[in-house]
């Protein structure tokens, strides 16, 4: 994914989000684009630093396999 600085859409991150050793949450869109899947987050979903996101982690739960349904 690449790290798109916020801008006036809503697209991408908080550059003070971005840094070596932080814990993002991301909610991320995955859209094609020609022959490949792109995939794109932004600021106006709940994708933001782990640490101010931890009422929606314990929401989420522990994680699952996916199954073959």
């Amino acid at each position: 994914m690449e790290s798109i600085f916020e801008t006036t859409f809503c697209e991408g991150f908080y550059r003070s989000d971005l840094g070596v050793g932080k814990e993002l949450l991301v909610f991320a869109n995955r859209a094609r684009s020609g022959l490949r899947y792109v995939y794109t987050t932004n600021i106006c979903t709940l994708t933001g630093l782990s640490e101010k996101r931890r009422d929606t982690i314990q929401e989420l739960g522990q994680a699952k396999e996916p199954t073959k349904d």
